[in-house]
């Protein structure tokens, strides 16, 4: 089957089913957040009762070690986050990635740093928008999950800008159903500063370079099935543009938890840019196609499994199917004390790319170990 068959496919499930409503950590005001005690009621020794200011510092760390030997110790994640709910309709929530670049972007004025930062305003229980620096809301779980809680991204999601400027209105017809339609900037720099090909490429800049998405997401079954659907088109330039699908089905069982993420995006000039990384040219008519699954099987009190396999392919008009990659990863968490958000890992990778012999590119593969722990601080 090739790329453009596949997407068509995509294409046609997305038109063909309906969704329901769920949120991660990324998308709104996040959650779920778990029944955590925070570090001002260890002290105090009273119950927090207010949901007007909650402050958590989100921490990742450990050690790498790759197949050349090398290792490393390296915080992958430091990013705090102050959220809250004022009266019955005010809500605010501002996360910022502390090991990032800290200056002001040109389109947005806001620094790479700072994920989210969003006013929202709750009609009632219908209806409710959003405005700032918001999640593009593409859908999928891997791409919505909190990011300390991503061992490694597939190499499609890795390479997306989810948090750019906009707004978004959802609408509730049920507790357990969104419609959510969003206009945010496509991207937080100018084309020709992402990358050196763009500028030659001599692409003008559209006037209104925004990403128009709509998400379908919910619950069924009383919860068993959770859907995060969505589908939308990113406007990058005049006359250029990415048209995406993304379904996302997630499978929740009293311990095992598994989903399973299927994208699809066409690009009428290769914004994603993998092929201009490994091709060295700007590409027309770029399909990529990923399919992720991820399962966490609790196996017993204080233990979790977590294995995840992800398939990945590339095609063009020059090169067709060039590229296909894959990537597998399996971990052992500890949960040494219930009432924390806490954990700690041993993670082993396996990841490979193989490519079409027009290319004159080198196949290879890779595997590394990383020995470490994730930490969701609840401070307040």
């Amino acid at each position: 089957m090739t790329q453009k068959q596949l997407f068509s496919i995509l294409a046609a499930l997305l038109l063909g089913f309906g969704a329901a409503a769920q949120h991660g950590e990324n998308s709104g005001m996040g959650g779920p957040d778990g029944n955590y005690t925070s570090l001002y009621e260890w002290i105090s020794g009273h119950e927090k009762k207010m949901d007007s200011f909650n402050l958590y510092l989100n921490t990742g760390w450990g050690l790498h070690v790759t197949d050349d030997g090398k290792g490393a110790f390296a915080a992958d994640n430091i990013r705090l986050e102050v959220k809250g709910i004022i009266g019955d309709h005010l809500g605010y929530r501002l996360r910022y990635h502390m090991n990032r670049p800290t200056a002001a972007l040109p389109y947005d004025k806001l620094p790479s740093a700072m994920d989210i930062f969003i006013v929202s305003w709750r009609f009632n229980e219908h209806y409710l928008i959003q405005a700032g620096k918001i999640f593009q809301a593409w859908g999928g779980f891997e791409y919505d999950e909190n990011p300390i809680f991503v061992y490694r991204y597939s190499d499609f999601s890795g390479a997306t800008d989810c948090f750019t400027s906009g707004a978004s209105f959802s609408w509730f017809p049920a507790a357990s159903h969104e419609l959510q339609l969003s206009v945010t900037n496509s991207y937080t720099v100018p084309l020709d500063m992402r990358y050196p090909a763009f500028a030659s490429a001599q692409l003008k800049e559209a006037k209104l370079p925004w990403s128009y998405i709509l998400n379908w997401n919910g619950q069924l079954f009383n919860g068993l099935v959770s859907t995060r659907w969505g589908a939308g088109r990113m406007v990058f330039a005049e006359d250029q543009y990415t048209d995406r699908i993304t379904l996302g089905t997630r499978l929740n069982l009293p311990k095992l938890s598994w989903y399973v993420d299927l994208i699809g995006s066409y690009e009428t000039v290769d914004y994603t840019a993998f092929g201009v990384k490994e091709l060295g040219t700007l590409e027309k008519d770029m399909y990529y196609m990923t399919m992720l699954t991820k399962a966490d099987w609790h196996f017993a009190p204080k233990w979790n499994l977590a294995s995840q396999f992800t398939l990945e392919g590339a095609s063009c008009t020059s090169f067709p199917d060039y590229r296909k990659k894959w990537g597998a990863l399996c971990s052992l968490e500890y949960y040494p004390e219930p009432s924390q958000d806490f954990r700690v890992f041993l993670a082993g990778f396996l990841d490979g790319c193989s490519y079409s012999s027009a290319t004159g590119l080198q196949p290879w593969t890779t595997h590394s170990v990383e020995l470490g722990f994730i930490y969701r601080i609840k401070a307040f």
